[in-house]
Formats: C-alpha cells, sequence, structure tokens
C-alpha cells in the first residue's frame, strides 16, 4: 500500500502541468539545430568519405550493420535533416521525430571511429522528442489540427531533458578529476595547435592559461546544474555557461554543441520563459491556467511509462559509471570511455602496425594501417584497443582470402596518453587473431602510464 501511494505521488507530480513554452522552444531549436548539423557535414563532404572506404568499424554486437546500412548513408542523412526540419516545424511531428532519431542513430551505429559524445546526445534528444508532445503549440500539426492544441504539457516532458542535460554536465566534471587534467596537460596540449585557428590567436599560448581553462571546466561541470535548479543563482549560472559554451566555441568549434548545449541549459528557467520572445510567444497563443484536474490526459505517464523512465534513468546512470566495473583507466584501455560523458578528457597521439606471421613458413610481414583505413579511421585508431583488435581480425580475413589462412597478428604499437612518454598500449606477444571481441576486459591491453 505504501508503495502504491508513492508511486502515485510520483505520477501525479510527474504529470502536473506545466506551460508548454519551454517545450515548443526546445523543439523547434532542437530540430533546427540537428537538421543544420547534418547540413554542414554534408557540405564539408562525411558521407562521401564514409561510402569511400571498404569497410568500417563497429560496436560489439553490431557488425550485423555492415555493410547494409553504412550503403544507404545519404538516405539516412536524408531522413534525419528531413526530420529535423519537421520537428521544427510541428509538421507531421511523430513521424518527423521518428526519421530524426533513426537517421541520427544508423549514422551513429555505422561507423564507431565517427562517434562523438553530443551525436550520442543529439541520439537521446531525438529519443525524448519523439515521445513529447511538443507540438501542441506553435507547430503546422496544431494549426491543421485546432483540436491536437494545448497551452500546457505534463511536467515529465521538462524534467526528461532536463535530467539527461544534468547528467552531462555531472558525468564530463567527475571525468576531469583525474591528475592529468587537474595539472592541465590536455589543455596544455591543445592549445597551442588552435593558435592560427581562433580568435584567440597567440593568447592561447598564455603559460598560465591551460591550468586556468582545466580548473574553470572542472568547476563549471560540477556546478552549473545545482546552480540552475536554485532561482537566485540561476541567472548568474547562465551566464557561465553562455561564457563556458562560447569559449569553447570560439577556440575549439565542437560544431553545434556549444549552441545546443545553451538551448538545453535554457530548459532550467521557469517554463513560460519564451512567452516573452516577441517573436515567439504570440505564436505559441494565450497563457491559460491549469486545468483543474492534477493530471493532464494527453501524453499523461501511466505506471508502464513510469517504469520505462526509470529504466531510461538507470541505464543512463549505469553507462557512467561502467569503467568502475574494468580494472584499467578509461582513457587510456577506452574500456567504458564512450556513453559517458567523458568529452575532451583524453589526448592520445601514437603509431600502429601490425606483424603478420604465417606459422606454416615462418614468414612475417609488416602491415599499416593507412593501406586499410581512411584517414579519420587511421587517426582514430590509435586511440582504441578494440578497433585495434577488429583490424587485425580483418586483416587476418584478407589474409585467408588471399590463400595465406590461419596467420598471427600482433599490434606493435606506441601511444603518448596527455603528454606522457611513448608506451606499447597492446601487449606485442599477444596473437590478436586469435582474441574475441567482447563487452569485457581486454587483458592484452597494458596498465595505464603512471602519472
Amino acid at each position: 500500500m505504501k508503495t502504491q501511494s508513492l508511486t502515485q505521488k510520483t505520477l501525479d507530480a510527474l504529470n502536473k502541468p506545466v506551460d508548454i513554452a519551454a517545450l515548443v522552444f526546445f523543439r523547434i531549436f532542437s530540430g533546427a539545430l540537428l537538421a543544420f548539423e547534418l547540413g554542414n557535414r554534408l557540405h564539408y563532404g562525411v558521407p562521401q568519405n564514409r561510402i569511400a572506404i571498404d569497410s568500417h568499424f563497429t560496436y560489439v554486437g553490431l557488425g550485423w550493420t555492415q555493410p547494409t546500412l553504412s550503403n544507404f548513408i545519404y538516405g539516412f542523412y536524408a531522413m534525419a535533416i528531413a526530420g529535423g526540419v519537421g520537428v521544427a516545424l510541428g509538421l507531421y511531428y511523430r513521424l518527423s521525430a521518428a526519421m530524426l532519431f533513426v537517421g541520427y542513430t544508423a549514422m551513429l551505429i555505422t561507423e564507431k571511429a565517427d562517434y562523438v559524445n553530443h551525436r550520442y546526445l543529439y541520439v537521446l534528444v531525438a529519443l525524448i522528442l519523439l515521445i513529447t508532445p511538443a507540438h501542441r503549440a506553435c507547430s503546422i500539426d496544431a494549426w491543421r489540427k485546432p483540436s491536437l492544441a494545448s497551452q500546457t504539457a505534463p511536467a515529465w516532458t521538462l524534467y526528461l531533458p532536463l535530467f539527461q542535460m544534468s547528467l552531462v554536465y555531472f558525468f564530463a566534471g567527475v571525468a576531469k578529476l583525474d591528475i592529468d587534467w587537474l595539472n592541465g596537460r590536455q589543455m596544455a596540449i591543445w592549445l597551442p595547435k588552435r593558435i592560427n585557428k581562433s580568435i584567440w590567436g597567440e593568447l592561447l599560448a598564455t603559460p598560465w592559461l591551460p591550468l586556468v581553462m582545466a580548473w574553470s571546466g572542472l568547476v563549471f561541470d560540477l556546478t552549473v546544474a545545482p546552480l540552475m535548479l536554485w532561482k537566485r543563482s540561476r541567472p548568474w549560472a547562465f551566464g557561465a555557461a553562455a561564457a563556458f559554451h562560447l569559449t569553447n566555441a570560439t577556440i575549439f568549434g565542437l560544431a553545434s554543441f556549444p549552441w545546443f548545449a545553451l538551448l538545453m541549459t535554457s530548459l532550467y528557467f521557469p517554463p513560460s520563459w519564451p512567452r516573452r520572445l516577441p517573436w515567439l510567444g504570440p505564436k505559441i497563443g494565450p497563457q491559460t491556467p491549469p486545468e483543474p484536474p492534477k493530471r493532464i490526459q494527453h501524453s499523461a505517464l501511466g505506471r508502464w511509462g513510469l517504469a520505462a523512465i526509470a529504466l531510461y534513468a538507470v541505464i543512463q546512470l549505469a553507462l557512467p559509471l561502467r569503467h568502475w566495473a574494468f580494472p584499467g583507466h578509461p582513457s587510456w584501455s577506452e574500456e567504458g570511455h564512450r556513453f559517458a560523458w567523458r568529452m575532451m578528457i583524453r589526448s592520445k597521439q601514437g603509431t600502429v602496425r601490425y606483424r603478420v606471421v604465417d606459422p606454416a613458413t615462418g614468414k612475417s610481414t609488416i602491415e599499416h594501417p593507412k593501406d586499410h583505413l581512411s584517414d579519420n579511421q587511421t587517426r582514430k585508431l590509435i586511440r582504441d584497443p578494440d578497433m585495434i583488435l577488429e583490424l587485425a581480425h580483418r586483416i587476418a580475413a584478407q589474409y585467408a582470402q588471399n590463400g595465406t589462412p590461419n596467420v598471427q597478428v600482433y599490434a606493435l604499437t606506441q601511444v603518448k596518453l596527455n603528454g606522457h612518454p611513448h608506451k606499447p598500449m597492446i601487449d606485442p606477444t599477444v596473437d590478436l587473431a586469435a582474441e574475441a571481441r567482447s563487452f569485457g576486459h581486454y587483458p592484452w591491453v597494458t596498465p595505464r602510464p603512471e602519472p
């Protein structure tokens, strides 16, 4: 009885009507920014580069996506761009949001070397948009079908993206609690490389700047969400967020992410705030007081909906914590690094070669990754032992196809993490062709260099 009472109270709180204005603002700019992100990638020929290569790095368990899905990469781009525009306009909203989600997801899972944290965030945002009624005001759908229109939405439709953005900030901050970050090592490597690519110019060579940026980034990530939740500190926290993300945009670029992060951070303000915008407020419609019932009917959560959101929350909490299940450090082994908001947390340079041995003859051959991969894949290979393993399997398969079966493949690596001296990342005595890919720990990855 006590559990039922708690469940009902939770449902009542999540289904409480709130002003739909912030959700509409979120819908319009999310759809527009996500469509713009892909249009920009089309402009720079990213999908053409994807098609030009023979094979792709895959996630464990998702090898079935190759080569079929990658052959339709332009179709997924078109689907996601059309979906983003449809979401922004509120035109056939559910279909548009589904197209946005499927298109972005397909692009994410078909090439592991293209993984970037903000693209994973965009997949999650597209999913959130799909299940929220963000088209019930200031949309073509509501104009075409007035019975669809509403000035309120259930509170959970705002709580969910707020929860997601709070996790992004928090776990990005937790990842920075690392001795290399606290010493400014990563920033000391990155900032000088941006001197000729940023309006900051020679200022980026200032000796004290790496330490200042490292510590300010740490403090910002750990405190911005709590400060945005407190009314008195909210304007100052948003000002800090604007300064932080605009600084990142002017130094590192980061495509649409700084702007998207500010969009999501704006959701911490009261949900009616977009009504103050003269170009948007009147189009949303007149603000009406919440209806007498505590729960509104459209998009109200039931027990199964509450269970689904709880499961989503558990997964989003577990993924950034899973690296503790592995013995290595995620910045070195990459185990638990992806899908964990470990953003711009490590710098890796080095070389990888493969020594291929035919046990029947004892003949040894050196294979270079650049002969098998695109430039982008070659750059990303050095970071990820699982990708090094996958390429070893691919090389062994090519030798077998050419009449030399059962070759042994050894990885010869020299990797520099965060400016520390080079060190082998992969045990050079382990035959990777005989090692299986898995979700578990790879014992042939060497320990992280001591800071």
